[in-house]
């Protein structure tokens, strides 16, 4: 009676040992395993992400070298290209230079050709004036000993002048000095006048240019010819346009 009593109490023991193990160790233990799997995951989640990072990391610093090289190539041409940049910028410059020299004897040129223009010989007349030259040296040659001597005494004298009004001060010309504007090219601001040699004129002389008793300009003879001259506008003193006809006259 006494076994049967225990081992009645070894059963219900051991059936409450089952029941705490199914309602209470086995949550518990599921718990745990649910955790550690969780944890596994999450582990194998991070594993994944640090190989990707690490990876991520070596494309990097392959793409950083390949960008430093890439730099360094770049900046190599660059300096070549700023070297070559201001070869040709010196060289713009030259040839700028050149053509700015080019376009100023242009302009001396036409201005020339306009005075040749402006005295209206042909190139006909101009080659008989040439011929007729050749003859009077070849006439003259007998007079060649004296010539010298006149220009000595000329060189003389024009160094005596430039001693007294210095080389760029204006030339005296012969009192009362008049005569009239033939031609007028008002583009390169020079006259033609019909007064020359035979009136005493003489380059670097000055004369005033009026109308109708008014000032109108001054002029500077650059070329004398015989009965003629050309003479240029001074700069500031071109009150008005000259016209052909206005008088010209000498004022001391």
């Amino acid at each position: 009676m006494l076994g049967r009593a225990f081992t009645i109490i070894a059963l219900l023991a051991g059936l409450a040992a089952i029941v705490v193990t199914q309602f209470f160790v086995r949550p518990h233990l599921e718990q745990i395993i649910e955790t550690r799997d969780l944890n596994f995951t999450q582990w194998k989640s991070q594993e994944r992400r640090a190989n990707n990072l690490q990876r991520d990391l070596r494309e990097t610093e392959t793409k950083l070298v390949d960008t430093e090289k890439t730099l360094e190539e770049t900046q190599g041409r660059l300096t070549s290209e700023t070297m070559r940049a201001d070869t040709q910028t010196q060289l713009a410059q030259t040839l700028q230079d050149r053509l700015r020299k080019t376009e100023e004897d242009l302009r001396t040129s036409q201005q020339e050709l306009a005075q040749w223009s402006a005295l209206g010989l042909t190139v006909a007349q101009v080659r008989g004036l040439i011929a007729s030259e050749k003859a009077l040296k070849e006439m003259n040659a007998v007079l060649e000993a004296e010539k010298e001597v006149l220009v000595k005494v000329n060189k003389r004298q024009k160094d005596i002048i430039d001693d007294i009004i210095g080389p760029n001060d204006p030339v005296p010309l012969p009192p009362g000095t008049k005569g009239s504007v033939l031609i007028v090219d008002p583009k390169w601001k020079f006259v033609v006048l019909d007064i020359g040699e035979q009136d005493g004129i003489e380059p670097r002389g000055e004369l005033m240019v009026s109308r109708d008793g008014i000032l109108v300009a001054k002029v500077r003879i650059t070329n004398v010819y015989a009965d003629r001259c050309i003479a240029n506008v001074l700069p500031g003193w071109d009150f008005g346009d000259i016209i052909e006809g206005d008088q010209v006259f000498y004022e001391r």
